[in-house]
């Protein structure tokens, strides 16, 4: 039809008949108009029909082959998730759906999705018809490429399937209890069984965050261990009452969906270590494989013997994961409260560690007090255990970004991975290292073995994006962080690295506002500066002050409410924070706006208290900020006083 001039202008299933042949045809023409035509009908009043418009039709303006290739994205959408990219409960809220809302990625409505097939979908559906398919022939062609693709995925697969090392993937086990109050239980069991398991080199195990993504979904052992690429998975149950568990397993077989193995464990609390180690034990066995010499140890080895401080430290990992400011709280009072009963318990020291790093990072607290907190509770830990990969992640982190020795920083990273191939934190880290080394081709080698790991985790793809775009590749970085976008909508991280990436070279200022404003809106003080250097960028020179005063702001504030303050001081686990009074805002930010206002001198003095306050994110802001699209950049970053800023940074 759009070869002949021909737009169908109402393509959608009702439309679209197959037949006995297996053949496709396209019907009812009532709406087509030949290219060029004035449009000569007014918008359909179905819902059926307006579901599946583009923004262009339902603003009543011309069209051309473009709208049937957003509709056929509609219908497509619709084929693989089962529901409409864009609903509302009346036509003018579907309108406005198509025009103003961004549909789920398909991927996270079906994990059996393939990422570029997502991908094609998606640049179907884009609203600007210019960011569209030109016409169906170059869409067929990247159909058949990604056809090609998978179907050489699969023949690759099979034909390495015998000589692969045996796989498995632990699931989220499941809270049978009456409350539902042990969902700390449940993710911290089958933590502590993945952890056991790594330590067998013939086995590969599926990574924390790619199992746990299917939490709560109810879909086909099979499916699930596709995705995840391994052979076997063990899923299971803990029912608690009183001091009793009864823990049930079972072992399955991705391939025909089978079970190798089950079995039920009726326990006290108190033989949950016992418990964990008979499971990990019977897995290797069930999957005849043979342990090295050390394995059997390495896979029993127990961090405490104190069954309440495992407990504790199992809820502080449970809101550690969740990440938001007051679950760190609550994640530092229970690691606090696992110190308290077992000062030998190693893990605890690098959670509470872990939380201050994480806390220093992104602005929250003084970079000075964070840094010396985490330093001693590391320092500790290693006295206790050496050996945890945990420890040297951290140790990466804030040698990276407080002590910015690049090098040293580059051997606790890479310490961390030896212990511990699958640890995302420590390869994260070793990414920005590489990065402000300026080790670029070694920083995305290792940012793509990130996506690898962890192919359902949103922030993979989002450190790629960024480590992409700090290389002056803004385009294809910002297509990794719109992927992982997709995969979570709104993660304030996410949304603050996309924004960022919008004002590196080719700077689009509008799109840098949208997504920056999203992530300040969440309260994520980096989304401040760079909005505000954003709306300088726009020539909006009036709303980036306005950012500028908030930022400015913010360290006259108390760090926590009066009636917050009095509760950690009658709450012993949360006594690391009763020396923070105010709260911080880190220099660099106020930093970028002038620099977006075109204020050099004033830009570098708040880069030089940065660097005497040794903002965390300092190194990596430097190595982005060469690519910033500004005219009078040159001028700043080739002045001496930015390059003695520079030379504080220890790359060798």
């Amino acid at each position: 039809a759009h070869e002949n001039g021909i737009i169908h202008r109402d393509i959608k299933p009702a439309n679209i008949l197959i037949n006995s042949k297996n053949q496709v045809r396209i019907t009812d023409f009532g709406l087509a108009k030949l290219s060029g035509q004035t449009k000569i009908t007014k918008i359909g009043t179905a819902l059926g029909t307006v579901a599946y418009m583009s923004p262009e039709q339902t603003r009543g303006i011309e069209v051309d082959n473009r709208t049937d290739i957003r509709s056929l994205g509609v219908v497509l959408y619709e084929m693989l998730t089962g529901q409409l990219p864009f609903k509302g409960d009346y036509d003018q809220a579907v309108v406005y759906s198509i025009i103003n809302e961004e549909p789920q990625a398909t991927t996270i409505l079906k994990n059996d999705i393939p990422a570029e097939l997502d991908w094609v979908i998606t640049k179907m559906l884009q609203k600007d018809t210019a960011n569209r398919y030109k016409d169906i022939g170059e869409f067929l062609t990247e159909l058949n490429k990604l056809k090609k693709k998978i179907e050489f995925k699969q023949k690759e697969v099979s034909v390495k399937a015998n000589k692969m090392q045996p796989s498995i993937a632990v699931l989220p086990f499941k809270d049978m209890s009456s409350q539902h109050d042990q969902d700390y239980l449940c993710e911290g069991f089958a933590e502590e069984i993945i952890n056991a398991l790594t330590q067998v080199d013939s086995l590969k195990v599926a990574s924390r965050t790619s199992s746990f993504s299917f939490k709560g979904k109810e879909e086909d052992i099979r499916s699930i261990g596709r995705r995840l690429n391994v052979d076997s998975i063990l899923e299971g149950s803990v029912q608690k009452s009183g001091g009793r568990l009864r823990i049930t397993v079972q072992l399955i077989n991705v391939a025909d969906g089978y079970h190798i193995w089950s079995d039920r464990f009726d326990r006290s609390i108190k033989d949950v270590f016992t418990v964990q180690d008979e499971i990990s034990i019977a897995i290797v066995e069930k999957m005849k494989i043979n342990l090295l010499k050390g394995e059997k140890e390495k896979v029993t080895k127990r961090h405490t013997l104190n069954e309440k401080a495992y407990e504790f430290y199992l809820k502080g990992r449970y809101y550690w994961n969740r990440r938001t400011p007051k679950d760190m709280f609550l994640a530092v009072d229970f690691f606090q409260q696992a110190i308290d009963l077992d000062s030998n318990y190693a893990l605890p020291y690098v959670g509470v560690a872990d939380v201050f790093n994480i806390l220093a990072e992104f602005g929250f607290i003084d970079p000075g007090e964070g840094y010396l907190k985490s330093k001693v509770l590391l320092q500790k830990a290693l006295e206790i255990d050496d050996s945890l990969s945990e420890i040297y992640a951290s140790l990466a982190l804030i040698t990276y970004c407080y002590d910015w020795d690049l090098k040293a920083a580059l051997n606790y990273a890479s310490r961390s991975i030896e212990l511990n191939p699958q640890n995302f934190d420590a390869h994260g880290t070793l990414v920005e290292i590489l990065g402000s080394m300026r080790k670029f081709d070694e920083a995305l080698e290792i940012a793509k073995k990130v996506v690898e790991l962890e192919p359902l985790l949103s922030m993979s793809y989002a450190l790629y994006g960024i480590v992409l775009a700090s290389t002056g590749r803004a385009e294809e970085g910002r297509e990794q962080l719109e992927k992982s976008l997709r995969m979570e909508p709104n993660n304030p991280m996410i949304l603050s690295w996309l924004g960022m990436a919008y004002i590196v070279k080719p700077a689009v200022p509008a799109k840098a506002i949208e997504y920056l404003r999203k992530a300040s809106d969440l309260g994520v003080t980096l989304a401040h500066g760079y909005l505000g250097m954003a709306q300088a960028m726009a020539g909006r020179k009036d709303e980036s002050m306005k950012y500028l005063q908030k930022l400015e702001k913010i360290e006259r504030e108390r760090f926590l409410p009066r009636l917050l303050m009095l509760l950690i001081y009658f709450k012993p686990g949360l006594r690391h924070f009763r020396s923070f009074k105010k709260k911080y805002c880190p220099h660099h930010l106020i930093a970028v706006i002038y620099l977006g206002l075109n204020m050099g001198d004033k830009a570098l003095d708040e880069f030089e208290k940065s660097s005497k306050a040794r903002d965390y994110l300092l190194p990596a802001i430097f190595t982005l900020l060469e690519h910033y699209d500004l005219p009078w950049l040159e001028e700043i970053i080739s002045s001496p006083r930015f390059h003695a800023l520079r030379a504080k940074i220890k790359i060798d």
